[in-house]
């Protein structure tokens, strides 16, 4: 999980920095009518700084106490009433107090001072943009946070998706293979020690995979390479197998692709075709569009009855993929072949 600051917290060391000078130096020109030039705005811009240096560390205490006051956005009514109020009237007070009672004694007698109405005028104008500027930082940051933790709960729903998906992927064709064990170890014992090797380690895999999202396409040909043993020896000849991968070319072993996928299509191919000495069942496994899909294309020839799915399928594979990378698994279904399109993803 991502660890952030609170909506309320930022850092305003910089737009203080910049933004009490800049106000020091502007409300002597826009509020009194001062020049650059004229002998006396040195001073006013001194006395404005300081006024304002004042009201924006006042203004930016009453916001940070208001906003953990009242942090809940049903509260912002209540907030900013709370920060309006309290600064309106800090500042009306200091002002008065400041123009009527102190200033007289720093000012210089020659120099005109401004009237009260241009000086509360000012103070509460720079109120006004302070306060404007503090609102805008609090509501980026609310956005920022609130976006964070959207994309941090669809990733754990993705997560929780993907997790429940990972689980329908069983070794159910575990039953199958026992079978086939038993059948061999009278005739062939050397064969049913190869067999256990295999099956051992096609279930190591499954069980590894678990939680992995995606995976090198040369790990899942090393594992699908022990798949396809368990099924030779359960179907012989009548299996037909053609991986048309180069295992030396790393721009085609190197992509990516989610797990188990390729056993999935198999068993599917399996589950539903008829498979006999005439009618053999062939499967072939190749890249294609300059390597970025890879194909998995059988022969058609459907079973009058198809034994009931456990859950796991292409279903399971295209959602899959949709939640790691957002991309189509592509199905073309013709009158002679079946045939599935998966994204190879880069690292």
């Amino acid at each position: 999980m991502f660890q952030q600051r609170r909506a309320n917290d930022f850092d305003d060391r910089l737009l203080r920095l910049i933004g009490i000078p800049a106000a020091g130096l502007l409300i002597p020109i826009i509020f009194i009518g001062h020049t650059f030039n004229d002998y006396c705005y040195w001073q006013s811009a001194g006395f404005s700084t300081f006024y304002t240096l004042l009201y924006w560390q006042i203004s930016r205490y009453f916001f940070l106490i208001g906003n953990r006051r009242f942090p809940d956005y049903q509260q912002n009514g209540h907030r900013i009433r709370w920060i309006l109020g309290l600064c309106f009237s800090t500042i009306l007070v200091l002002c008065n107090v400041i123009h009527f009672f102190i200033e007289p004694h720093l000012n210089d007698n020659e120099i005109k001072m401004p009237s009260v109405i241009q000086v509360n005028a000012a103070s509460f104008t720079t109120f006004i943009l302070i306060a404007g500027m503090y609102e805008s930082m609090r509501n980026f940051n609310l956005w920022k946070t609130t976006a964070i933790e959207k994309e941090q709960l669809g990733r754990a729903n993705m997560q929780s998706q993907l997790e429940s998906l990972r689980n329908q992927v069983n070794p159910h064709f575990l039953f199958n293979s026992l079978n086939t064990l038993v059948n061999i170890i009278p005739e062939y014992p050397d064969n049913a020690v190869r067999f256990v090797q295999k099956l051992s380690k096609v279930y190591r895999y499954i069980l590894e995979m678990r939680d992995t999202n995606t995976v090198p396409l040369s790990t899942e040909l090393e594992f699908l390479n022990a798949y396809i043993f368990l099924l030779k020896e359960r179907f012989g000849e009548n299996l037909i197998i053609h991986i048309n991968i180069p295992l030396d070319d790393e721009s085609i072993t190197d992509r990516e692709i989610v797990p188990l996928a390729l056993q999935i299509l198999f068993e599917n191919a399996i589950k539903h075709n008829i498979i006999s000495s005439a009618k053999p069942l062939r499967i072939e496994v190749f890249a294609e569009k300059n390597n970025e899909q890879l194909i998995v294309k059988n022969n058609l020839q459907r079973k009058n009855q198809v034994q009931e799915g456990t859950g796991v399928g292409l279903e399971n594979i295209k959602t899959r993929y949709k939640l790691v990378c957002n991309k189509e698994v592509e199905v073309i279904v013709s009158a002679q072949s079946f045939m599935v399109s998966l994204p190879l993803l880069s690292k």
